[in-house]
């Protein structure tokens, strides 16, 4: 096993949980897109969302190199768009990574999405197989794998929300809830 099959199966677990937040509500992602300008229909991202929930799933189903590039592309993709916003300024309090407005960009984010994208890209050369397999390498039927790679993603989540947006307050950028509500976009 690959020592980083617990953080690659973090970064898919979090790709998952993202694109089933877009699912459930696209609001703060197309609010994102609108501030820069791209496509920014409820369809469209609920359909980024379906496509990150499979990614994910792949991932950790199989560990095959075709879904663990695809995951690495995934985080490159939002490191590309959070570095976008802070470049450009863009007034979204928001990148839409988790559907609403509780991930503003940061240094944070592209660095840990970054670290996702090397962590996927190099999970595609290892070639780790399956999750079963890795499972059944592990002790105790793998259950304190388990449960480090979600307190992984957990501690994944709160790094890319709670610090993002500590930071960002802190940094003047999104000072209140109120502000963090202008992506929002009726549709």
């Amino acid at each position: 096993m690959t020592p980083l099959a617990g953080p690659f199966y973090a970064f898919a677990l979090l790709l998952g949980v993202a694109g089933a937040l877009k699912l459930h509500d696209p609001r703060g992602t197309s609010g994102a897109l609108a501030a820069a300008g791209l496509p920014r229909s409820f369809a469209l991202v609920r359909g980024l969302g379906g496509v990150e929930v499979l990614i994910a799933a792949g991932a950790i189903w199989t560990g095959r190199p075709l879904f663990a590039g695809l995951l690495a592309a995934a985080y490159v993709t939002f490191a590309g768009f959070a570095g976008l916003a802070l470049v450009r300024d863009l007034p979204v309090a928001s990148c839409g990574c988790f559907g609403k407005a509780d991930t503003p960009p940061s240094r944070t984010h592209i660095g840990i999405t970054l670290v996702g994208a090397i962590t996927s890209g190099w999970v595609a050369v290892a070639q780790i197989g399956p999750v079963s397999r890795i499972l059944a390498d592990q002790p105790w039927a793998g259950l304190p794998f388990v449960a480090a790679t979600l307190v992984a993603a957990y501690l994944l989540y709160v790094a890319l929300t709670l610090l993002a947006r500590s930071a960002s307050i802190v940094a003047g950028r999104q000072g209140s809830l109120g502000s963090m509500q202008t992506t929002r976009v009726a549709e």
